[in-house]
């Protein structure tokens, strides 16, 4: 799912930053519409299981929101060694 939204994140950007002010750079572009996107499609997803929406999910699709924005920027290899960078085996 994350790969998903990450993949439809870049396509969006790619697509749309011509249409965004020059003043705003593309990176945080990308952190705005990945947020975006992550929230809307997560309480998509709750509402079509009829699943009630709690506080603690809406944090929680804020914060995937940043992992596929990293993941939509730098790829999923920096996201790779960041993550064996700080967990062990």
């Amino acid at each position: 799912v994350v790969g998903a939204l990450s993949f439809f994140v870049s396509i969006i950007t790619q697509l749309t930053k011509e249409f965004v002010p020059k003043v705003i750079p593309t990176k945080l572009y990308a952190l705005i519409l990945s947020v975006v996107v992550t929230m809307a499609a997560v309480l998509c997803y709750l509402s079509y299981k009829s699943v009630e929406i709690k506080l603690y999910v809406v944090v929680g699709s804020f914060a995937l929101g940043f992992i596929v924005a990293f993941i939509a920027v730098y790829g999923w290899n920096e996201f790779k060694e960041l993550k064996d960078r700080f967990m062990k085996k």
